[in-house]
C-alpha cells in the first residue's frame, strides 16, 4: 500500500527516505504536470502491454493452475485464446489425478529455500566500515527473519515455475495503521508495523516492461496491485473521491486466477477457490510505474508515479469478458516523483528448470 514516507534498502543497506507525496498539481523539475493526462498515460502503458502479453498470462496461467493439481482443473486448456475446461462426455475413462508437477516443482522451491537466508556485508579493512558494514549485517538479518523472506521467496518461485519469473518488491512502511491485506508474515503481527519493511511477491502476470527490456536490463517497468481502499484514502487524504469496489473478493492472485478457470468449465470438483468474500472488504487497484535513473532527462533520479484505477478492483482490463477498458478510463493520479533510493522497488527470482 502506498504510504507518507517510501524508503527503498539499497544493496549496501543503507536506507534513502523520499518526503510525502507530490500533490497531483504540483511540478517536476520545473514541468508543468497534467495530473489527468500523466495518470491516463501511465494506465495505457499498462494496458497495452497486458494486451499484447496475454497469451502469455493465459499459458502461465495454465500451468500454475496444473502445478496445483486441483480435481478438474486438471483438465483444463487454451484455445483460441480463451481458457476451456475438457467436457466431461468426451471420454468414458475415468479421470485419474497422476500430476507430476506439483512433487517435482515442491522439490525445487524446497531446495532453495528450505535453509533460511543469512546475509553477509562485505566492508573494507578500516574500523569504521567494518563497524557500519556490522549493523548493516545484523538489520539484514533481523528484517529477513522478521518478514520471513524464505516464504516469501518460496511464494515467488512457484510463480516463477509457471511463469518463469517472478518480481519481489520491498517497501520501507512509516505508517502506524492496521493493514490486513499487506503479506508480512512475522509472528504476532497483523499486516506491516511502523518502521518495517513490507515485502510482496510482485505479479508475473501483471507487469508490464517498457519495449526492448532484457533480463537484467529494464528501463520502464509498470506493476499492478490490489489493495484496501481504505487504506488508500488514508495514504492520500489529499486525493478526493476514492473510491473502490467489492465486486473482486480477494487481492490474491492464485485465488483470481483459479476462479477464472472455474468460470470457464464445468465444475467446482477439488477446488481450493474462495468462492465467497467478506462483507465490507472494499479493494482499490492501484498502478505502480517506475522509471529507472537516467533514463528520462526530466527525472534524472528516476521516477515513480502511482495512479489507482479509481472504483475498480481489478487491472484486469485487457482480460475481462469483450477487452472492456472501462475502468482504466477512471485513472487518478495519487503520486509522482523521484524513485525512491535510484533503483527498482523489485529484485527478479527466476526458474530456469526444464
Amino acid at each position: 500500500m502506498p504510504n507518507q514516507l517510501n524508503t527503498t534498502v539499497t544493496s549496501s543497506g543503507h536506507h534513502n527516505t523520499e518526503g510525502a507525496p507530490i500533490q497531483p498539481d504540483s511540478q517536476a523539475d520545473g514541468e508543468n504536470i497534467d495530473p489527468r493526462k500523466l495518470a491516463q498515460e501511465v494506465a495505457e502503458f499498462h494496458k497495452s502491454g497486458l494486451d499484447r502479453k496475454r497469451y502469455r498470462d493465459l499459458t502461465a496461467e495454465k500451468y500454475m493452475i496444473h502445478i496445483d493439481g486441483e480435481g478438474d482443473n486438471q483438465w483444463a486448456d487454451i484455445y483460441n485464446g480463451q481458457r476451456i475446461q475438457i467436457p466431461h462426455n468426451l471420454s468414458g475413462i475415468p479421470r485419474a489425478q497422476n500430476n507430476l508437477l506439483r512433487p517435482i516443482v515442491d522439490n525445487m522451491v524446497a531446495y532453495h529455500s528450505t535453509l533460511p537466508f543469512r546475509f553477509v556485508v562485505d566492508a573494507r579493512p578500516d574500523r569504521a566500515a567494518r563497524e557500519s558494514a556490522a549493523i548493516d549485517q545484523a538489520f539484514a538479518n533481523y528484517m529477513s527473519s522478521l518478514t520471513n523472506l524464505n516464504s516469501l521467496f518460496a511464494e515467488a518461485l512457484y510463480m516463477a515455475a509457471a511463469y518463469g519469473h517472478c518480481p519481489i518488491h520491498a517497501l520501507w512502511r512509516d505508517d502506524p495503521r492496521f493493514d490486513a491485506y499487506q503479506p508480512v508474515h512475522a509472528l504476532g503481527m497483523q499486516g506491516p508495523q511502523r518502521g518495517t519493511i513490507d515485502c510482496f511477491v510482485g505479479d508475473p502476470f501483471d507487469t508490464v516492461y517498457g519495449t526492448g527490456s532484457k533480463r537484467g536490463q529494464v528501463e520502464r517497468m509498470s506493476y499492478g496491485r490490489v489493495v484496501s481502499a481504505n487504506g488508500v484514502r488514508q495514504a492520500f487524504p489529499h486525493i478526493p473521491n476514492l473510491e473502490g469496489s467489492t465486486k473482486l473478493n480477494s487481492a490474491s492472485r492464485f485465488q483470481r486466477t483459479v476462479r477464472k478457470w472455474l468460470q470457464a468449465g464445468n465444475s467446482i470438483h477439488g477446488t481450493a477457490a474462495q468462492m465467497d468474500g467478506h462483507d465490507g472488504d472494499e479493494l482499490l487497484a492501484l498502478i505502480y510505474r517506475e522509471t529507472a535513473p537516467g533514463v528520462d532527462m526530466d527525472h534524472p533520479l528516476g521516477r515513480l508515479t502511482i495512479v489507482a484505477l479509481n472504483g475498480s478492483a481489478t487491472t484486469d482490463a485487457a482480460d475481462s469478458s469483450g477487452g472492456s477498458s472501462h475502468s482504466y478510463g477512471n485513472a487518478v493520479l495519487l503520486h509522482d516523483g523521484p524513485l525512491p533510493g535510484g533503483v527498482f522497488s523489485c529484485v527478479q527470482i527466476y526458474a530456469t528448470n526444464r
